[in-house]
């Protein structure tokens, strides 16, 4: 995965989720990807989602960069029978709200899921 298309880092780490549907928010895939760089935790949250039947999808970073989310409904293409999903977004730091970053992913998805929560 990429970080404003200069940065790389390496997810060893892929965990599929068990995806959350409470009525509202209906989650086709839920990813947490994990990793380590100099010495520090990172991590990526993907979601593919639908909520009140629009397009919701959503990406987490957290980095050396700092705690980012999605400023925007993040572009994802993955369909059930695909092993990888790829996906860029835009976004917005989690304190201040005012510093962005563009994340760009292709991150393979485990055929088995795992309780998350």
């Amino acid at each position: 995965m990429r970080i404003n298309d200069f940065t790389t880092y390496a997810i060893t780490d892929m965990r599929r989720c068990e995806p959350l549907n409470d009525g509202t928010i209906e989650r086709e895939l839920e990813l947490q990807g994990l990793g380590e760089h100099d010495g520090q935790r990172i991590q990526i949250d993907v979601y593919k989602q639908m909520i009140a039947g629009q397009a919701a999808h959503e990406v987490s970073w957290s980095g050396p960069e700092g705690v980012f989310g999605s400023s925007d409904i993040a572009s994802i293409t993955w369909g059930p029978e695909e092993t990888n999903i790829l996906g860029s977004s835009e976004l917005v730091d989690s304190l201040g709200q005012t510093e962005k970053i563009l994340i760009g992913f292709d991150l393979q998805v485990p055929t088995e899921t795992i309780p998350c929560r």
